[in-house]
């Protein structure tokens, strides 16, 4: 990508000066021994693509530096439905995905290879969702590594020995990589989606408050020295029904048919005893009781006189002032619970 940086403030004794990236972390000048003056007049050059900070550091007598955010950024690249995302290396590559008014899911399958790489999904500064060496469920909603990859500072790992300890990096070179292929089906009841031929499923359910508060998500990949990557991005199937024949076609990320499907919001305390009503500002309020405290999956979710379940289907119901977010399905089972974020 093409920047043009202007050096404002140099002291006499500053220069040549080398130009490094955030990409890699500042590890790698891209450009070495510009001239001060032609910095001072402004300058152009070719940056990694997705650079965000460079870095001018003088040399010589001087060793000083200063970082220069870039402005006016072209967008990033976007990842269609079913598409590969082209492969990357070290340091971070970002693409990004639009969301749906409706709400929907995010899905990718990363391949990290051998070297380990880490991929989250990103909405708005937020970290909606990791990678994870760990098997245990619910790690795809966190905790997040905020060492490496994270803005402002973007600090890149140098080397696979830098992320050893860091389970939010994976690689087959650390032990065998959970696919997370069952969690998904019992999260979110979406048949036909696993990693595949890649190692590991991240994804991120988002409902129509979400896309209020930021209408794309970034997909970010913080590559370690010596890697290879790609990731693909999958989207549910759909089907569609005529009079003569049913297909499936796959096409933009939807969990409902319809704009105007509501976003409960609850407060539950006690089973059985204590109910809570929705929120004023949701279309269909309603008012419910659970069979446990706390809500587990599996939990049975009943309507306002505790008898016949509370018909959720796949949408996804915040609970206020509890602190987690539960899906519930069309029985009125719990079958997903994560930390609100």
């Amino acid at each position: 990508m093409v920047v043009f940086i202007t050096l404002t403030t140099a002291g006499t004794d500053t220069g040549p000066f080398d130009l490094y990236s955030d990409k890699d972390g500042f590890l790698v000048p891209f450009e070495t021994d510009v001239n001060k003056a032609a910095l001072e007049a402004g300058y152009s050059t070719v940056a990694p693509d997705v650079t965000t900070i460079v870095r001018v550091q003088s040399k010589g007598k001087c060793l000083n530096f200063t970082d220069i955010v870039l402005t006016d950024l072209p967008p990033l690249p976007p990842v269609p439905c079913g598409s590969l995302a082209s492969g990357g290396g070290s340091g971070i590559t970002d693409n990004a995905i639009p969301l749906t008014p409706e709400g929907g899911i995010i899905i990718v399958a990363i391949n990290p290879q051998g070297v380990p790489d880490k991929l989250e999904i990103i909405q708005g500064g937020i970290k909606r969702a990791t990678s994870s060496m760990s098997a245990t469920t619910g790690t795809n909603s966190g905790p997040f590594d905020d060492v490496y990859g994270t803005p402002p500072t973007n600090t890149f790992p140098a080397n696979a020995g830098d992320v050893s300890a860091i389970p939010q990096f994976i690689g087959s070179s650390k032990g065998s990589i959970p696919t997370r292929n069952a969690e998904f089906l019992a999260v979110t009841g979406i048949t036909g989606i696993t990693a595949g031929s890649n190692e590991q499923l991240v994804w991120w359910s988002y409902t129509p408050v979400d896309y209020i508060f930021s209408p794309n998500v970034t997909i970010r990949v913080t590559g370690t020295s010596g890697t290879d990557w790609d990731f693909v991005r999958l989207c549910p199937p759909t089907t569609s029904t005529t009079s003569s024949s049913t297909s499936t076609t796959t096409q933009a990320p939807t969990t409902s048919t319809t704009t105007t499907a509501p976003v409960f919001q609850f407060l539950m305390s006690d089973p059985w005893t204590n109910t809570g009503t929705a929120c004023s500002n949701v279309l269909f309020p309603k008012t419910i009781k659970t069979t446990s405290n706390p809500i587990v999956v599996g939990s049975i979710i009943r309507n306002n006189i505790g008898s016949g379940t509370f018909a959720g289907g796949g949408w996804w119901y915040e609970i206020s002032g509890a602190g987690f977010v539960i899906q519930i399905n069309g029985s009125g089972v719990v079958i997903g619970k994560f930390t609100c974020s």
